[in-house]
């Protein structure tokens, strides 16, 4: 039977658009975690550069930053000004694209989603077995991103809402617990705390807020922290 593939065509015209803006998404996501990675944003936000100053200041080539920032630009992740060929950070951009303490945090939720992304193949295996996959069983990267997703989340929140809302757990770490396990993710390239100690076979030390009026005590003073020491959120 003879369709008219104009009238075919026609109810699928939102789902194209959709498609479309979502594979323009994907890509975005690469050029922000690239951005993120070479310091890029972090120069923009200091005030209007050209390709060629952002470059050496960046130490990267001329024309791939140039073909960064018209992308950029398109998106509206970077402002541009069009007679002197100069781009920049507005203050919303750069709380988005350069402040880990932001509400958002931009980057690091784009390197959390094409992290995830790596594991198609254990997904597809799962699929077909129903088996659950483990967060250890994600790629590295994966734990690092949302780490620093959730390090705005925490520094912002820690302290002043959840710890009050625990009974009894702010006024034990102010009397001076030995341990104070608050997470279980690790901030990105960091090391365990020195202030705490964790005896938990858990990858993610305990990690105290920077600037924190509560801090729990080392308990490398010898003694063996006791259970009543211990507290957990």
């Amino acid at each position: 039977m003879f369709v008219d593939q104009q009238q075919a065509v026609r109810p699928a015209t939102g789902l194209t658009h959709r498609i479309i803006a979502d594979l323009g998404a994907t890509m975005a996501a690469g050029a922000v975690v690239l951005g993120d990675r070479l310091g890029l944003y972090r120069a923009l936000a200091t005030g209007p550069l050209s390709p060629l100053e952002l470059a050496r200041r960046t130490g990267t080539a001329p024309r791939y930053v140039e073909e960064w920032l018209r992308g950029q630009a398109a998106a509206e992740y970077v402002a541009y000004d069009p007679a002197s060929g100069a781009y920049w950070l507005t203050p919303e951009q750069a709380q988005v694209f350069t402040d880990p303490e932001a509400a958002l945090n931009a980057p690091a939720a784009f390197q959390f989603a094409l992290a995830a992304l790596r594991a198609q193949a254990r997904l597809e295996t799962a699929f077909r077995t129903g088996e659950g996959i483990g967060w250890p069983e994600h790629d590295a990267e994966v734990r690092d991103a949302w780490a620093r997703v959730q390090q705005s989340l925490y520094g912002r929140h820690l302290v002043r809402r959840w710890l009050p809302a625990l009974r009894g757990v702010e006024a034990k770490l102010r009397r001076g617990a030995a341990i104070a396990e608050i997470a279980c993710f690790r901030r990105p390239g960091s090391r365990p705390s020195t202030t705490t100690r964790s005896r938990s076979p858990s990858p993610a030390p305990g990690w105290r807020t920077p600037g924190s009026p509560i801090a729990s005590r080392s308990s490398s003073r010898g003694r063996t922290p006791s259970a009543a020491d211990r507290t957990t959120s």
